[in-house]
């Protein structure tokens, strides 16, 4: 029983890097929200509000999906594979709106972010 409790201490310190990289990720989007909303003379506090409060983040496996008012804007891969590695954003596909894994748009814990939601 002690030795299940260490594991999922351990699992949540090694991704605490990736938590803190996906809230710095977060409020980029919602910086973003706020200053297309003032450069298009159409500022509305509410509005703006509610666009900012619509941002966030669900999780997925492998991947962490990024929604904006329940559109999925991208994904952040959340562990090292064969051609993705921890930390990448992914833009989504077209039609289906599944993660393009060929398309990667910027890397979370590099402080890369290419996404504009």
């Amino acid at each position: 029983m002690a030795t299940q409790n260490t594991t999922g201490i351990n699992e949540k310190r090694a991704d605490q890097p990736l938590r803190e990289a996906v809230d710095r990720f977060l409020s980029y989007i919602k910086k973003n929200i706020e200053t297309e909303n003032y450069q298009s003379n159409q500022w509305d506090d509410h509005v703006v509000d509610k666009m900012i409060n619509s941002v966030r983040v669900s999780g997925r496996e492998p991947f962490l999906k990024i929604e904006k008012a329940n559109k999925v804007c991208g994904y952040i891969v959340k562990a090292d594979g064969k051609d993705l590695k921890r930390g990448d954003i992914l833009g989504r596909t077209a039609f289906l709106g599944r993660p393009a894994t060929t398309r990667i748009l910027g890397n979370v814990l590099e402080n890369k972010f290419a996404l504009a939601a």
